[in-house]
């Protein structure tokens, strides 16, 4: 059946949402996972790293804990800054979304609809501990959106789609992701 349809349904221009829908959804659903994110407590270890035992592992470069330096670094900035914690959470997730719809083609109304829905069903363990635990969202979370911020950098880059000024931004922007 594939070979009858040809290329051209393989290579179908990818589905997006026309007019403003999109920039209003992205907006409503930050300003909601927002609010959701300024209810979530600390728990955890999350009380560690807003105490000077953060600090104390830093003054260490966290020897014998788990080798999650970006993420632990990020863990005790957030918990450090609550009033910061729930924007950022909030803003990865909403990104997330955005990414993953934009890396399928299915930037639609249904398509975020499906999205949304999907990711609110999420099992309440996983929930717990990747989105409203801060180091589990630090390390899980963060490290999920630079994943797909690297895949999205490289499918641009080798859908021949950018300049050569932006191709060589992009290419340094993949190196950095990468490691």
């Amino acid at each position: 059946a594939l070979q009858n349809m040809g290329t051209s349904a393989l290579a179908a221009a990818p589905r997006r949402v026309a007019g403003r829908f999109e920039p209003a959804f992205l907006a409503a659903f930050w300003l909601a996972f927002t609010a959701l994110a300024f209810l979530f407590p600390y728990n955890g270890d999350d009380w560690a790293w807003g105490s000077p035992a953060g600090i104390d592992r830093l003054k260490v470069w966290f020897h014998d804990y788990n080798g999650r330096y970006a993420g632990d670094l990020i863990a005790i900035a957030l918990t450090r800054t609550p009033w910061l914690t729930p924007l950022v959470v909030s803003a990865a997730v909403t990104l997330t979304v955005f990414l993953v719809l934009e890396l399928t083609g299915q930037r639609t109304a249904l398509g975020y609809t499906v999205a949304v829905a999907l990711f609110l069903a999420m099992p309440l363990t996983q929930w717990r501990e990747s989105v409203a635990w801060v180091s589990g969202f630090s390390n899980y979370v963060l490290g999920t959106m630079c994943m797909l911020v690297f895949l999205r950098a490289t499918t641009l880059d080798w859908s021949g789609r950018l300049g050569r000024r932006r191709i060589a931004v992009r290419r340094c922007a993949i190196v950095v992701l990468a490691v």
